[in-house]
């Protein structure tokens, strides 16, 4: 309320909305040449590099997708909201979708108990497919190992020791076969020895 001075005074009053704080919250996804962002607080704003593009990427003011980058480069994104201004930042890295994907298969092994080549060890299988499925085969096309992993049991927690049923499996070659579970569609064939002292 205002009330003025004098004899004769008059009162006013004016009712006033305080506006909500705004949220400035934001991802960011990397993509194979930048990223791109998603609001998770208040929408209307704008989106700018806080720091200058290590490349030629740029960036939409509307959306903050990010397009013309280049591989491993790092990228801090502004985004600040309209009337009650707040800002916030995020560091998004450029994905390579063009480098394979590999995995170390070994082409023979040496099951024992001595812990030296004990078991098929495939290396990076599990960081690269954390779900993942391997069958083995004898010559005549019998499988003698399966297995199918997962984040919580990875195949490192269960690796082929070259036997089937408990028993030692004979020196011989056998064909494999490796799938990547993560729908990429990626696979793996080959043949693999059992070598025995």
């Amino acid at each position: 309320d205002y009330t003025t001075n004098g004899l004769c005074q008059v009162t006013s009053s004016q009712s006033v909305v305080a506006l909500a704080a705004e949220d400035a919250s934001f991802t960011m996804t990397s993509t194979c040449d930048g990223a791109f962002a998603t609001i998770t607080g208040t929408t209307g704003g704008t989106f700018i590099f806080s720091t200058p593009s290590p490349d030629a990427g740029v960036i939409d003011p509307v959306t903050g997708d990010i397009t013309g980058g280049s591989y491993n480069s790092v990228y801090d994104v502004e985004y600040t909201t309209g009337a009650c201004a707040v800002s916030s930042i995020e560091q998004v890295v450029v994905d390579d979708c063009s480098l394979p994907i590999t995995i170390v298969i070994p082409t023979a092994f040496t099951p024992g108990a001595d812990g030296i080549n004990g078991t098929w060890e495939i290396q990076d299988l599990d960081n690269n497919y954390p779900e993942n499925s391997i069958i083995v085969y004898n010559r005549w096309g019998s499988v003698v190992f399966t297995y199918t992993s997962s984040a919580a049991n990875p195949y490192s927690l269960n690796e082929w020791d070259g036997t089937y049923k408990g028993q030692d499996l004979p020196v011989a070659s056998y064909y494999f076969i490796i799938i990547g579970n993560d729908g990429s569609g990626d696979s793996f064939k080959g043949t693999v020895t059992i070598v025995r002292n």
